[in-house]
């Protein structure tokens, strides 16, 4: 007998109605009456792809088709793990349209809090990546696979097919489980939210109903899949109102994003609205001071300040069609929404979303705890000289641990620090008091984090990172010893009692050390002890006045940058130095010059020989900007680009040398915390796949304990500390000269 339904008779009513409104049969209507519309738009390699909603339909219905050709029933749970991509949201309508529940993950997510308490029947993984952190954290038994691998086309779901589909979306109850979706785990282990189709579509009309969206509105989708408001709203809102999604391509490319699509609504997470004002705030510093005086004034809310430039501003940055903005997830400082707002964008600062994304207003509603301490902590890390924070409460109150960016001058005591941070610490309770409304909250306890946090107290957004399971704590180690075992193992380079002086001034003294292949090497100090003239001496910009250096089995007299870059030394500058006027690629292919072995003759002739190496070298810088993530801005002016891009850029002209021993001089100064956490991720990838040993001279002390293998400290030109990141955050010399004397009481 055959079941199967007309889909166009199921949206239109004609056929028996559905027990239950779900979301594969709202999609199956909105197919129906929005069928050439783009539905969901997602730029890959910097090309935007659009799937219209007959092409969403189709596609789910080729989805849910593949699964139940692999025994997929429908029973039980499917864990979803990806970012935030078209492909996914059709593998979750399909498996719903098959009756599951489905768990949409990101792969930060699982790096960060691990695999939930979940026994899934199924996981379906967007790529080899995802499918790796998936493994890495997970002990679950349940087949795994990957969409890149499967990739189902929407000409295998024909119109059986989607006949097919429609049936069985037919079949499913509404008040089923259609998603499981976690919060955001800032104040505590990510809580997981399961709702019903008839909740999420409830929530989805009064989101589209309060924001007055219509088919021709433009949203924007971001990351990580796993959120709820953002994930349930970008899901549901299109199916009910035939708006189209843009999922962006990541943090990187988010400006020239937001630029090309131009949305009309902006629900976004504060992370985003951060990245707005930033962008906002460098192009505004380049302006005339006419123009900065009249916008400092527009944040004062001097009438018709904003006249002068608002408009070209909303332009530059792409919020020109936007008619309402508000903050998702997270908290955004008040100082950023009212630059925002001064600036021209119709931010609604007291509309949110509730947990099943249906808005509601804050205004006169009392903070929650979490919320509560997310504000604390983001008024802390706006204060000067505050690098990370932590606020908990206890039963006396607000209790801040605190870490403090180096101070201006070589030194200073514990009694100093503490003093600047109590100092910080009033300002906030100040703000606090004058902000509160009946009962005020303050921070009644101060601990100073003289040591820094370690590597898994924060994240580097400065969010709560809970500790890791105990899957995930086993896996770190495990890395963290086999790149120790490898790191005792042959030496790559030793500097023997390397001294450099500049007059009388000694930068250098005595300083020996050995590199072993295939380590992560940091070295710290404060500021003068001599770090960045070790590299100079390293890769040839110094030449010592005492000592000898020998990489690679052989000794170095004299040696030139240029003979350095040569002999597999590559390396990166606490500033950018790149050459603006070039694009991305011409940039990267400067890294090449050294291995060209073509002759002017031969370049001018445009010789087969020739041409064939070019070609070669620019293959191989084409491969370094897809390991790095940036091939959709290969053409990109340098100088147009995110400072963040700029010092990823760098990183791959570095690369583009292949190094044996990477150099890298503050590869973190100036960035977000986004994009230090992006830059983290590359260079452990660097040292993994390549092998490639690094050398790393940073300032944050989180990013140091969290990614070296072994840290070595300076102070005014001598090695005080070699060792493990644990052995030196306990050595009780480094303590007084680098970390604050105040944490000797501590170490002991």
């Amino acid at each position: 007998m055959n079941h199967a339904l007309d889909h166009t008779a199921l949206a239109t009513g004609q056929a028996d109605a559905p027990p239950g409104e779900t979301l594969p049969g709202t999609l199956v209507a909105a197919a129906s009456r929005h069928a050439t519309r783009p539905a969901l738009r997602h730029k890959t390699g910097g090309i935007w792809r659009t799937w219209t909603f007959a092409d969403y339909l189709a596609r789910t219905a080729a989805m849910a088709r593949l699964l139940d050709g692999a025994g997929f029933t429908g029973a039980g749970l499917l864990v979803s793990v990806g970012e935030n991509r078209p492909e996914l949201y059709a593998a979750a309508l399909g498996a719903q349209g098959l009756g599951a529940a489905v768990m949409p993950l990101g792969p930060e997510f699982l790096r960060r809090f691990g695999a939930p308490e979940a026994e899934p029947a199924l996981v379906l993984c967007e790529n080899e990546e995802a499918a790796r952190a998936w493994r890495a954290v997970s002990r679950a038994g349940a087949p795994v696979l990957r969409l890149d691998e499967l990739g189902p086309s929407p000409e295998e779901a024909r119109e059986d097919g989607l006949s097919w589909f429609a049936w069985r979306a037919a079949t499913v109850d509404g008040d089923e489980t259609a998603l499981v979706l976690h919060t955001d785990g800032a104040d505590g282990p990510p809580r997981p939210v399961a709702l019903s189709h008839r909740r999420l579509l409830a929530a989805g009309k009064a989101a589209v109903s309060r924001l007055e969206l219509v088919s021709s509105d433009r949203l924007m989708a971001f990351l990580p899949a796993s959120g709820i408001a953002d994930a349930a709203g970008s899901l549901v809102q299109p199916l009910l109102s035939g708006c189209s999604v843009h999922c962006v391509e990541g943090p990187a490319s988010f400006p020239i994003d937001l630029r090309e699509v131009a949305p009309t609504v902006l629900p976004a997470p504060a992370r985003v609205f951060e990245l707005i004002d930033r962008d906002a705030g460098r192009r505004l510093s380049g302006c005339g001071p006419l123009v900065r005086a009249l916008a400092r004034a527009a944040e004062k809310g001097a009438p018709g300040a904003g006249l002068a430039f608002a408009a070209p501003l909303r332009n530059t940055l792409g919020i020109s069609a936007c008619r309402l903005a508000f903050v998702t997830s997270g908290e955004l400082e008040p100082a950023a929404a009212t630059r925002l707002m001064a600036f021209g964008l119709p931010l609604d600062a007291d509309l949110r979303l509730a947990e099943d994304g249906s808005p509601f207003s804050r205004a006169g509603t009392p903070a929650d705890a979490a919320t509560l301490l997310r504000r604390v902590e983001a008024l802390l890390r706006s204060e000067p000289g505050i690098d990370r924070t932590r606020v908990t409460r206890d039963a006396t109150g607000l209790r801040a641990r605190i870490a403090l960016a180096p101070s201006g001058g070589d030194t200073e005591d514990g009694a100093a620090a503490h003093a600047r941070a109590a100092t910080a610490v009033d300002r906030v309770n100040a703000r606090l008091v004058a902000e509160s409304h009946g009962q005020p909250v303050s921070i009644s306890a101060l601990e100073l984090a003289s040591d820094g946090f370690g590597a898994h107290e924060l994240t580097l957004d400065g969010e709560v990172r809970h500790a890791m399971p105990a899957a995930v704590a086993l896996a770190a180690d495990d890395a963290r010893t086999e790149r120790a075992s490898r790191a005792q193992g042959k030496v790559l380079m030793a500097v023997s009692d390397v001294a450099v002086a500049f007059g009388g001034v000694k930068a250098l003294t005595d300083v020996s050390l050995a590199i072993h292949e295939g380590e992560i090497l940091s070295i710290i100090g404060p500021n003068g002890a001599g770090k960045t003239s070790l590299l100079n001496v390293i890769n040839g910009v110094y030449h010592p006045r005492a000592g000898s250096i020998t990489f690679a089995g052989k000794a170095r007299a004299r040696m030139r940058p240029a003979f350095a870059a040569r002999s597999g030394i590559g390396r990166t500058f606490q500033h950018v130095s790149l050459f603006k006027g070039m694009n991305v690629i011409d940039n990267v292919l400067v890294g090449r010059a050294a291995r060209f072995r073509g002759t002017l003759l031969g370049k001018l002739l445009r010789l087969s020989s020739t041409a064939g190496e070019e070609r070669r070298e620019r293959e191989a810088a084409e491969r370094i900007l897809a390991f790095l993530e940036l091939e959709h801005l290969r053409k990109a002016p340098v100088a147009s680009l995110p400072y963040g891009i700029q010092k990823r850029v760098e990183l791959a002209r570095a690369l583009a040398t292949e190094p044996r021993l990477l150099l890298l001089d503050e590869p973190m100064a100036g960035m977000t915390h986004e994009e230090k956490r992006d830059m983290c991720g590359f260079i452990r990838r660097v040292n993994e796949s390549f092998g490639t040993t690094i050398l790393i001279i940073e300032h944050d002390i989180g990013v140091v304990m969290g990614l070296s293998d072994r840290v070595v400290v300076l102070n005014y030109g001598r090695k005080i500390a070699d060792g493990t990141p644990a052995e030196v955050r306990a050595d009780r010399e480094v303590i007084a000269a680098y970390l604050g004397s105040a944490a000797v009481g501590e170490a002991a």
